[in-house]
């Protein structure tokens, strides 16, 4: 009865969004005379990407105006698709972080020989910034496909700067293989890989971070971030706060929106192929062999079924964050490419979530993706007629945001900020004061009061107007005394003691002690960074050059390494394996992945190498961390329970 009232809510609210405030959507043709768009994608200026299935990925300007000569052609190495029906072909493209500097492209495409995925780098030309040159392709990852739907083929850098890769389970109808739930896959997954550090004989590295960096495991695939994925054909980073949204597309009954807040740890299992949307998934037993007692702990925030309209299959959008359109500012689209209804989703600050219909009526048929441009201003790309469509607001009013609501507690130096377009124009206030020279799109908060700030758009009568009531909060006061960093401010939070050397940081200190000894850096000079941070959370760094001529009186410390965990994953037992300087105790701290505590132990240890033992068999199957602690190291590691 539960799943019955989640899915009329989910239905209610879509049908009946006009009951109250929601953004009204309409499109407008930007850019025509594409063959199969599949991907829109911006490099961090002006213009936009456009790829074709085909092979070729075209340029556009911001007036809309396509380049007839192809950014790149990937047509003699990725799959030219027979018909618009191919789910193969070139898919994603996305642009480093550091794009202007180092020119590189990422691509996602299906091998012409195979129809394996191919996640490869290629190289702006060094000459014409409108060209990238085909012959410098690095291969990151390749996948073998063993059917040809289903490939994902999205891929977009987070906010952490790893690149982050969506893959369908292999194809075919309900998961033959079981792909999305084996480990020892990259089927059915979110990919998370460190471009910019290879290691291990890999032209990548695996963040240290992501959810099984730590497995000894030969049986699971340390690239993994999610897993329990069908088809993440579409999804995106919000531009502003890098929460993750997901459009998995649904099987034979539902179509289903996943979310993952930024501040994730990833690990999450998000139900496939034991369960459709919020529904146990209902084929064969021997489809859903091995899916008894598994728990769909991350159920989708949204679902629609397939009755509706003769839906069929979600294209995952974007948050919109631009400054045009007040009206759609902060909401997540996504539309259905068999009904062309478009959606909306909405986060609230307290974690609920509310959805409904953005267009009255039913769009054309096969939209397949959505992009953003530099200003977070959307598009749309409609595989059938070849089209990019602009997204607008039905109302004319533009963006005005200050970023926080009436009362919060803001550090100083704090920027606020509302979306930048080239037609608005921006005036700020405070205290009712209007400030003449702030008329730019940010402002830095530095003292207690109230901030507003109107913006007006050209041909638009009425202008968009945000304010709120702010306390800022002062930084600590850091200072340092002779060679010690000593604080002024009684009121300390925390407080980290960093040296550099050799282009390496180590952390000297990190506790409630305002100082510490210089002989522990060593003889030589050292750039040390002091970070303090105070009740409010706000923090201060300061650096100086101390010169140690000698260690005379070097203390020994506590040391805490050599360890690892094993089996990960686990059923029941895992050990821990460390060495230790001190008879001492060792604290053990269980937590899930959102930071709870679940259980805490106790054992000693003895100078030299310990071997723990811990029972796990009241854990649930799931991502959980270990938090290791002698009272003065902590260690923090992941593990993965499998029952």
């Amino acid at each position: 009865m539960k799943i019955k009232k989640l899915l009329f809510a989910s239905i209610l609210i879509a049908g009946f969004g006009k009951l109250f405030a929601q953004p009204s959507v309409t499109l407008s043709t930007f850019c025509s005379g594409f063959t199969w768009p599949t991907k829109i994608a911006n490099c961090g200026d002006s213009r936009l990407f456009v790829i074709q299935k085909t092979g070729k990925i075209f340029i556009v300007d911001s007036l809309g105006i396509k380049n007839p000569t192809p950014f790149i052609d990937l047509s003699t190495i990725a799959t030219v698709p027979a018909s618009v029906s191919s789910e193969r072909g070139t898919l994603g493209i996305t642009f480093h972080p550091n794009y202007v500097q180092n020119g590189y492209i990422y691509i996602d495409y299906t091998r012409a020989s195979d129809g394996a995925t191919r996640v490869s780098r290629f190289t702006r030309d060094s000459l014409d910034a409108n060209k990238a040159n085909l012959n410098t392709e690095l291969n990151l990852l390749t996948i073998a496909q063993p059917y040809s739907n289903h490939n994902g083929g999205n891929l977009e850098f987070g906010k952490d700067g790893y690149l982050y890769i969506g893959m369908g389970d292999g194809g075919s109808g309900n998961d033959p293989n079981n792909n999305a739930i084996n480990l020892n896959s990259y089927l059915g997954k979110m990919l998370r890989i460190d471009v910019d550090n290879a290691a291990n004989g890999l032209n990548y590295g695996i963040p240290a971070s992501n959810p099984f960096a730590d497995t000894t495991s030969t049986t699971v695939k340390k690239e993994i971030w999610t897993y329990g994925m069908r088809n993440p054909w579409r999804w995106s980073f919000d531009k502003l706060n890098g929460d993750l949204w997901i459009g998995d597309v649904g099987q034979d009954a539902y179509e289903e929106i996943d979310y993952q807040a930024a501040n994730s740890a990833g690990g999450q299992f998000y139900g496939w192929r034991c369960w459709e949307g919020f529904h146990t998934n209902t084929a064969s037993a021997a489809i859903t062999s091995g899916c008894a007692g598994i728990v769909n702990s991350y159920p989708p925030i949204f679902e629609y079924p397939h009755s509706f309209n003769q839906s069929c299959s979600v294209t995952g959008g974007n948050v919109y964050r631009g400054g045009q359109f007040n009206e759609m500012y902060v909401y997540y689209f996504h539309i259905d490419y068999c009904s062309g209804y478009l959606r909306w989703n909405k986060r609230s600050d307290a974690g609920t979530f509310t959805s409904g219909l953005a267009a009255t009526n039913a769009l054309a048929l096969g939209f397949v993706t959505f992009g953003e441009n530099r200003d977070g201003e959307l598009f749309m790309a409609n595989i059938n007629d070849g089209k990019v469509y602009r997204m607008n607001g039905a109302n004319c009013k533009p963006t005005a945001t200050i970023g926080y609501a009436d009362s919060s507690q803001i550090c100083e130096g704090t920027i606020l900020q509302t979306p930048y377009a080239a037609n608005l124009h921006y005036q700020w206030s405070y205290n009712g004061n209007v400030l003449a020279n702030d008329t730019l799109n940010h402002l830095i908060g530095n003292n207690s009061g109230l901030y507003s700030v109107t913006v007006t758009k050209n041909a638009c009568a009425t202008p968009s107007i945000a304010s709120a009531n702010l306390l800022v909060n002062p930084l600590p006061t850091l200072t340092f005394s002779s060679s010690y960093p000593t604080l002024v401010d009684s009121s300390a939070q925390s407080f980290t003691i960093q040296t550099s050397q050799a282009n390496a940081v180590i952390t000297i200190d990190d506790s409630l002690n305002n100082n510490f000894n210089p002989i522990l850096l060593g003889i030589g000079n050292h750039i040390v960074s002091a970070t303090f941070t105070n009740a409010a959370g706000c923090s201060k760094t300061i650096s100086q050059v101390i010169a140690v001529a000698n260690t005379t009186g070097l203390q020994n410390q506590n040391f805490l390494n050599g360890i690892s965990i094993y089996p990960n994953p686990t059923s029941e037992n895992m050990f821990i394996q460390l060495y230790h300087n001190y008879s001492k105790s060792l604290t053990i701290s269980i937590a899930d992945v959102s930071g709870r505590v679940i259980n805490t132990c106790l054992h000693s240890l003895i100078s030299g190498n310990n071997l723990v033992e811990i029972n796990l068999q009241q854990l649930n199957s799931g991502t959980y961390f270990l938090k290791l602690s002698d009272g003065y190291n902590v260690e923090n590691k992941r593990i993965c329970v499998q029952k």
